[in-house]
């Protein structure tokens, strides 16, 4: 099985790459940096900028004909008072979380659904609870 999964890089991202890898899967990490783990296979994308995202999915099925599986896991948040948060800090964060998310998507599903596959989305608790 073929599994992309967006911020694999550390955290989540890279526990869950590991994990699918030592169930025999190929995994393919989007996300700003290159991550260190020697079997995940890691390509230089901003999950905001769909160019990046159209040349990721390229590359990947030039090598693997197919993907079956996505995992939106890229994310990021700041803390502290709303009142104190830059414009420009939220509106990064709602493009990562949101927009990247969308747009990964969009690629991946007539990939996923010709393979018949799955897409996951991860989010973070801070969805469900107000940090203070």
């Amino acid at each position: 099985m073929i599994v992309v999964i967006t911020g694999a890089t550390s955290g989540i991202g890279e526990a869950t790459a590991d994990y699918l890898i030592s169930k025999g899967h190929t995994v393919y990490s989007l996300a700003r940096r290159i991550g260190n783990h020697s079997r995940i296979h890691y390509i230089s994308c901003d999950v905001t900028n769909s160019t990046d995202i159209q040349k990721a999915f390229s590359e990947i099925l030039a090598k693997e004909k197919s993907i079956d599986a996505l995992i939106n896991n890229a994310g990021m948040g700041i803390s502290g008072a709303l009142e104190f948060s830059e414009e420009s800090d939220i509106r990064k964060i709602v493009d990562v979380n949101f927009i990247g998310l969308v747009q990964t998507t969009q690629m991946a599903i007539p990939y996923i659904r010709a393979s018949q596959g799955k897409i996951i989305n991860i989010g973070s608790v801070a969805g469900e609870l107000a940090i203070p």
